[in-house]
C-alpha cells in the first residue's frame, strides 16, 4: 500500500487500524472458544519505515489507539538500527 498525504491527515491509522482489528478479532475468537491466548505467538503485523524517527512515531500512534481492554494482549514494538544498544 502506498499512501501520500500531508502531515496529520491520518496515514498511520490507515494501515494501523486494520492490523489492530485483525489482532482483536483473533483474541475474541480464542476467548469465545475458551482457548488460551498463549496460542497467539509471533508477529501479527509488520510496518516498514524509511527512518527511525518515523518508526517510533508510528509505534507511538498505534499504541495510542489500542483499546484499553486489549492493552495486555496487544504489544507494539519499534525495531530500529543506528542507535546504541541501550537506546534500542
Amino acid at each position: 500500500m502506498v499512501i501520500a498525504a500531508r502531515t496529520g491527515q491520518g496515514k498511520t491509522l490507515c494501515f494501523g487500524i486494520p492490523i489492530l482489528d485483525l489482532c482483536i478479532r483473533q483474541i475474541e475468537k480464542l476467548e469465545e472458544k475458551g482457548e488460551s491466548l498463549e496460542s497467539i505467538e509471533g508477529v501479527r503485523g509488520l510496518i516498514l519505515s524509511p527512518t527511525r524517527e518515523l518508526a517510533i512515531q508510528i509505534k507511538d500512534m498505534i499504541e495510542a489507539v489500542v483499546p484499553v481492554q486489549y492493552s495486555e494482549q496487544i504489544k507494539v514494538a519499534a525495531l530500529v538500527g543506528g542507535m546504541s544498544i541501550q537506546k534500542q
